[in-house]
């Protein structure tokens, strides 16, 4: 690579005028919209241990053949996809901050695409965290937790990811 291409990003990354990236395979509906679940990759998916826990049964090595209740998708996995979809901004707020419950509330401006009319949308959605619904380390970084829950729920409920 030449030392002028080092700051010069890949023009395949650039954004189509239905406002999706034009070098990305994208899944649809039948009705049209972009299908955003079956567009995390796999390596972001895994077997949901507390659902196969709860009905006694054992837990798979695999995704394979798992329907979508019986997975969870990483933190990364939903970073991609909002990256994917495209945002402009993201904001928090603390709507409490106690030391065994802290409250946020997450706010992202995604970009405009054909399935919003060509119009940026902010939509935003809260989580909490709790000693009651944490475990292990994860009780020391209550507000983190918060954040992170919040972030996750405002993508997979903006995107219909169920």
């Amino acid at each position: 690579m030449k030392s002028s291409e080092k700051n010069t990003p890949p023009s395949s990354y650039k954004r189509n005028e239905y406002g999706l990236i034009s070098n990305v395979d994208y899944v649809f509906n039948e009705d049209g919209s972009v299908d955003w679940r079956s567009m995390i990759k796999e390596e972001h998916l895994f077997p949901n241990k507390g659902w196969f826990d709860a009905r006694k049964k054992t837990m798979p090595k695999s995704i394979s053949g798992l329907k979508d209740h019986q997975l969870l998708i990483k933190l990364g996995g939903i970073k991609e996809l909002a990256k994917l979809r495209g945002f402009t901004s993201v904001q928090y707020k603390t709507v409490k901050c106690d030391q065994d419950h802290v409250a946020v509330s997450c706010s992202i401006t995604f970009l405009p695409n054909y399935e919003t009319g060509d119009n940026p949308v902010v939509f935003e959605d809260m989580a909490n965290a709790t000693l009651n619904n944490t475990s292990s380390f994860a009780t020391k970084f209550l507000e983190t937790i918060a954040c992170n829950r919040a972030f996750v729920r405002c993508v997979r409920n903006f995107l219909n990811v169920h």
